[in-house]
């Protein structure tokens, strides 16, 4: 891998889009691909367009998947014109949309008898911060993390490595937890300071903007896969199988983090 890694980004989505942008302005080398055309046009004059995740791969040394599920992931890697048809001995795959770490796990079984390494990369969000800030958590050897690092700081505050494969998307989910079970009694507290007599905004003023804010989509998506992750464990497995069950619990039928 060159000293300046040439970066390839596949599902333009909302992270993949910030991804990328965050690519262009740290002046690495860009390649990009989405199935849906229009989704590449912001980057028609800042990077390469790869017309599959397959082209794409040729030609990079680290590639990022900011693509929505598992099954959409596994096709992105493993399907036709996917990354494994194109990837080049010693390229780096990052898993960075959020997915359940068994996955993750298979998936670098796989690649790997092609010379190929993986990471589960998730992008972690502090959302309570003044302007947010973001950590990619890194499931993985700190050998292909080092790999990493230009791309990682391209794209992040910081990159923390938290494992063996799988473990970064543990991480995240269970930080979406924290975060839901922290909303949940956010939100709760606002609705005491209105029955109080509170305007929202000085609510706002006091506990921070988010304290009004629904909880998003991506998180929402989050929460249901850790409570799938949580469902399959046995109870004394771990203390954070516990932990996470606990949190699970918080986003229960008619807090305002449900997820049905």
């Amino acid at each position: 891998m060159s000293a300046t890694p040439r970066i390839g980004i596949v599902g333009i989505g909302s992270l993949g889009r910030r991804v990328a942008q965050s690519v262009v302005d740290a002046g690495l080398p860009l390649v990009v691909f989405d199935e849906r055309a229009d989704a590449l046009e912001a980057f028609v004059d800042v990077a390469t367009l790869a017309v599959s995740a397959r082209e794409l791969a040729t030609t990079c040394d680290i590639v990022g998947v900011c693509v929505g599920d598992d099954e959409q992931v596994l096709d992105v890697v493993t399907g036709l014109d996917g990354l494994l048809e194109g990837a080049r001995p010693g390229t780096v795959i990052c898993i960075q949309g959020t997915m359940h770490p068994a996955t993750c796990e298979v998936l670098s079984r796989v690649v790997a008898h092609h010379g190929v390494d993986l990471v589960d990369a998730p992008v972690i969000v502090d959302s309570y911060a003044v302007e947010p800030t973001y950590t990619v958590a890194v499931g993985g050897s700190a050998e292909t993390l080092a790999r990493c690092r230009p791309y990682f700081r391209a794209i992040a505050r910081d990159a923390v490595l938290t494992g063996p494969v799988g473990s970064a998307m543990t991480a995240a989910l269970v930080h979406a937890l924290s975060a839901a079970a922290r909303q949940s009694l956010d939100h709760d507290t606002a609705r005491v300071a209105a029955a109080l007599g509170l305007d929202d905004a000085v609510t706002a003023g006091l506990l921070g903007a988010g304290v009004l804010v629904a909880l998003d989509p991506h998180a929402q998506k989050d929460i249901g896969i850790a409570r799938r992750v949580v469902a399959e464990q046995e109870p004394s497995d771990s203390l954070l199988s516990l932990a996470a069950a606990r949190g699970a619990l918080l986003v229960a039928p008619g807090s305002p983090t449900f997820i049905s």
